[in-house]
This record gives C-alpha cells, sequence and structure tokens, in this order.
C-alpha cells in the first residue's frame, strides 16, 4: 500500500512541475510542427492530460496569457507537433465570452467526465473545453434535478 501511495504521490509531483516557460510570437494550432528552438524543451518534462495519459510539455506566454503546451511525435517520428493546450491564466477568455472563475448553467446531459481526470462542460466553442471538475467531483455552486451552476476551472483544447 506504501509503495502505490507513493508512486501516486510522485506522478502527481512529477506532472505538477513547473515547465520551462516560452515566450511565442503566435499560439500554435493541434497537429501544428512544433517551431519553439529544441534547446528550450526538456523531453523529460512530462504533464497529465488524461487519466494515465502524459505528455512532454512546456509552458508558454502569449499575448501576455499563460498556456500549457502538450506535444508529441506523431507521423514520421522526427518532428514533434502540438497535442493539447491547456490554460488557467483567469485573463483567458474563451470565444464563447467565458473566463475561468465564470459560473456556467449546464444541463446535466451536457456534462462530460472522464474518470479519473476532468469534467467538462458545455460544447467546445472555437476548440476551447470548459473544465468544470475533477474526478467526479463538480465545482457546483447551485444545482436541479436537470441543471447545473458550476464554476470553470480550466480551459482545454485537444487532437
Amino acid at each position: 500500500m506504501r509503495l502505490a501511495i507513493s508512486l501516486v504521490t510522485a506522478s502527481f509531483l512529477f506532472a505538477e512541475s513547473s515547465p520551462p516557460v516560452v515566450h511565442l510570437k503566435k499560439l500554435p494550432e493541434l497537429g501544428q510542427r512544433l517551431t519553439v528552438p529544441r534547446a528550450s524543451l526538456k523531453v523529460n518534462q512530462q504533464c497529465a492530460s488524461g487519466p494515465s495519459q502524459f505528455y512532454p510539455c512546456f509552458s508558454a506566454e502569449f499575448s501576455g496569457l499563460e498556456y500549457t503546451v502538450f506535444w508529441t511525435y506523431e507521423d514520421s517520428g522526427k518532428e514533434p507537433v502540438i497535442r493539447h493546450i491547456r490554460t488557467v491564466d483567469k485573463n483567458f477568455v474563451a470565444p464563447s465570452g467565458h473566463r475561468i472563475g465564470d459560473v456556467v448553467q449546464l444541463e446535466r446531459d451536457q456534462l462530460l467526465p472522464v474518470a479519473g481526470f476532468h469534467v467538462y462542460g458545455g460544447k467546445a466553442f472555437g476548440g476551447w473545453r470548459m473544465v468544470v471538475g475533477f474526478n467526479g467531483e463538480l465545482s457546483t455552486v447551485n444545482e436541479t434535478p436537470s441543471t447545473v451552476w458550476v464554476r470553470i476551472l480550466s480551459f482545454v483544447t485537444e487532437k
């Protein structure tokens, strides 16, 4: 039991440590080849993108906003490509007009819980999906049998 707890703790520490910050001139698109200098990337920096899914990642700053960019080798395996982007920056405004910390009203059938990971809310607007909970627990502000009012915790976009 002690080993299992240690492994879980180690994986959270590994995933949550701060990756290096890369200043971008343009926010990358999913599937796009990575155009930052490889010297600024640490291949051993891994971030959780799903339950038991880890990808190399780095912190990026674009137009004063902070993002975590996940990348992997795809296709030929020679060039790294963007796989996933996440932000918890409170100044980020999603294409829907929502911000982190906003309370949104959702029908329960709009919730997409991913076991052991995020609870997504609503449909993706402009490719960005709201995260409104974690590990089956919602950031609930109010609720009725068919509707919940939840706080937005972060936004993600993924390939």
